[in-house]
């Protein structure tokens, strides 16, 4: 994942500043699909809370991923590239 995000942290800029073409959505659909999976795996992750207690359980994991983070990665692994053509 972090390699993805440092993909993107170099060709979004080239993207939207220069108006490259991107080569439309399907090219981003591989991105997005890393994302969606790393939402995925997230519920199968430890964390760690605020008082430094790690947290195993996968309910409780669950749980304290829906409450912020999960919103958030929804969001932001949306393949807006795929409804855009939709949008006129």
């Amino acid at each position: 994942v972090v390699g993805v995000l440092f993909y993107l942290l170099i060709t979004l800029p080239v993207v939207l500043g220069l108006e490259v073409d991107d080569g439309g959505p399907i090219q981003g659909l591989p991105i997005d699909i890393i994302f969606m999976i790393d939402i995925c795996l997230n519920f199968f992750t430890g964390v760690t809370t605020d008082d430094r207690h790690e947290v195993m359980d996968q309910k409780q994991v669950a749980i304290i991923y829906l409450k912020f983070w999960f919103w958030l990665d929804l969001v932001s692994s949306i393949p807006y590239g795929l409804f855009s053509g939709y949008v006129s």
